[in-house]
């Protein structure tokens, strides 16, 4: 039982991890140039749980935003400057934080039923 709790106590932590990378993500949705982290995860050791495998960033480019041309990078044939945007797209960041809360509320869960299971049978003990 108890690589039950580690199992899932190590999910918790791997979705932990993803749940900090998505709001990272959210919050700089309006930074230029932000590049979007993801985090890819794995089967745990001897096939049980779930880690982190990888931590990456997206390098798909963001759009292009007008600026002035003082503060721009580059300046587009229209005489004004253009600057890349960030490439988080909240509709996946959403989608990504939905999945990634379903797994750490599945494993809270099992944690939870745990710890009634070991209550129950320390009092039928006592």
């Amino acid at each position: 039982m108890h690589s039950l709790l580690n199992t899932s106590l190590s999910a918790l932590g791997a979705f932990g991890v993803g749940m900090q990378m998505t709001a990272h993500n959210i919050a700089n949705v309006n930074t230029p140039e932000f590049n979007a982290g993801r985090v890819r995860y794995e089967t745990g050791p001897e096939g049980y749980g779930v880690r982190v495998g990888e931590i990456s960033r997206d390098t798909s480019p963001g759009p292009l935003i007008p600026v002035p041309p003082p503060d721009s990078v580059t300046l587009s044939a229209a005489g004004y400057g253009v600057r890349e945007g960030s490439n988080v797209s909240l509709e996946r960041e959403f989608v990504q934080l939905i999945s990634t809360e379903n797994g750490y509320s599945a494993n809270a869960t099992v944690i939870s039923t745990y710890d009634e299971i070991a209550g129950t049978v320390i009092d039928m003990k006592v």
